[in-house]
């Protein structure tokens, strides 16, 4: 008689063991995991894709992702909006092109598809997002919206320029994007919880005409960040608008630009809290940090952050009014107040001014709309037109600022009967003479 062996045994029943598992295993499950869809954009040469956009929009509304294929030239010749769920990815690597013709641009601005952008991205969920190509030489071929602004800059036309995005969403992402040559505005950023990164924004001019209300960001809401991105324009690099709380602008380099400007002006009650800006470098640009609110508006600006700024041929380096108009116009009705500042700060800032050619070429009026009396272009910091009673708290401290050439040494302008006593420095119309502990 044969006897089976023990360790045999053993085997046939760890066999069987792991069989019976796998049928049981089987057995409980009742659903799969279907692949994310992914819808393609088709591109029609010499037609307008956005028909196409759209219906890439309603097959791909939620959980999925909008295609626009690499080495593609799209054509957005009519606006389109976005409606979204949750989670949809809009992977742009190949580019989109708007209209050439300024009749045709206008047409599609005053018409029923146009909602508050060019494109209007909003959805009823988090984790929306525009991406490009994530590598620098994928960028310099995809990625791309060109707008052809330049024609409208050389008409000095203003009239139905589009806001490239509208973007309404939350806990959204905007990345690796270039943006071409924008008509107007670019980005207009309302949601909640949205992170922009690494995107280029050029509404530089090839000609002397002058790229007019080119703003990169004009943002809103709680908890957004811009970071790590270049744009090149003739306005407003970042401007923050009421209500805004809670935003982080990192690593910027502004050119050609009127700064980071917090506009704690408009309508109702101003809110204006939590902002920190950083490490931002201004270029040959009008402004640098800059606040301004407006004569009779109410409410509060409170806790702004300007550290690690550098400045390169800067006419206005630090300049901050209650007041604020265009210079060219009319003065505002009078007002004994204006939205009340509570914690402002500008630390260690470094460069020089713009003295010899402060204009940067908007100033198509006299006097000229951002005209400051008193400046001289060796101003390294302007606190202008305080109301009484309604600043607390603004300090300025390590600004090494000086005028460019080296003609004369930087002076402030500031006045002592309105502004708190320990601003940093000697509040006066005269010398930059820093306060020294």
């Amino acid at each position: 008689m044969r006897w089976v062996s023990v360790s045999f045994i053993g085997d046939i029943w760890i066999f069987l063991t792991l069989c019976m598992s796998l049928v049981n295993g089987v057995n409980a499950t009742t659903t799969t995991t279907s692949p994310r869809p992914t819808c393609t954009v088709i591109h029609t040469p010499g037609a307008d894709d956005s028909p196409s956009i759209r219906e890439a929009v309603a097959n791909c509304n939620s959980n999925a992702t909008i295609l626009f294929s690499e080495g593609t030239e799209y054509n957005s010749f009519t606006p389109v909006q976005f409606n979204l769920g949750q989670d949809v990815t809009i992977q742009l690597l190949g580019n989109i092109n708007l209209p050439l013709n300024i009749t045709e641009v206008q047409a599609g601005v005053t018409g029923k598809l146009y909602k508050s952008g060019w494109f209007l991205v909003s959805s009823t969920g988090p984790g929306v997002s525009l991406v490009g190509p994530t590598t620098a030489s994928a960028r310099r071929k995809g990625g791309i919206i060109r707008s052809y602004g330049q024609p409208w800059w050389d008409a000095v036309q203003q009239t139905s320029r589009p806001l490239l995005f509208a973007w309404k969403a939350n806990n959204g992402t905007i990345r690796d994007i270039t943006i071409s040559k924008p008509i107007g505005k670019s980005f207009n950023v309302a949601g909640n919880g949205n992170k922009v990164q690494n995107v280029a924004i050029d509404a530089k001019s090839s000609t002397p005409a002058f790229p007019f209300n080119t703003d990169g960001f004009d943002v809103g809401g709680d908890g957004n960040s811009i970071q790590d991105s270049h744009v090149s324009n003739g306005d407003d690099c970042v401007a923050i608008g009421s209500p805004c709380t809670n935003l982080h602008v990192k690593n910027l380099i502004c050119t050609g630009t009127h700064g980071v400007s917090v506009a704690a002006k408009g309508g109702g009650s101003v809110n204006v809290a939590n902002i920190l800006v950083e490490d931002v470098t201004f270029i040959d640009s009008l402004y640098g940090a800059r606040y301004k609110s407006t004569g009779g508006n109410t409410g509060l600006a409170r806790n702004i952050v300007y550290k690690n700024i550098l400045v390169k041929n800067v006419t206005f380096p630090i300049y901050v009014t209650q007041n604020y108009y265009d210079q060219s116009q009319s003065p505002p009705p009078p007002s004994n107040f204006s939205v009340k500042i509570e914690g402002m700060s500008f630390t260690n800032f470094a460069g020089t001014i713009n003295s010899l050619r402060p204009d940067d070429g908007s100033c198509i009026s006299d006097p000229c709309w951002y005209h400051v009396p008193g400046a001289d272009g060796t101003q390294s910091i302007i606190f202008e037109d305080f109301y009484a009673d309604t600043v607390q708290d603004i300090h300025a401290a390590n600004i090494l600022v000086v005028p460019d050439p080296l003609l004369a040494l930087p002076k402030v302008i500031c006045n002592a009967s309105v502004t708190p006593a320990d601003v940093g420095f000697k509040c006066w119309d005269g010398l930059y003479l820093p306060n020294i502990s």
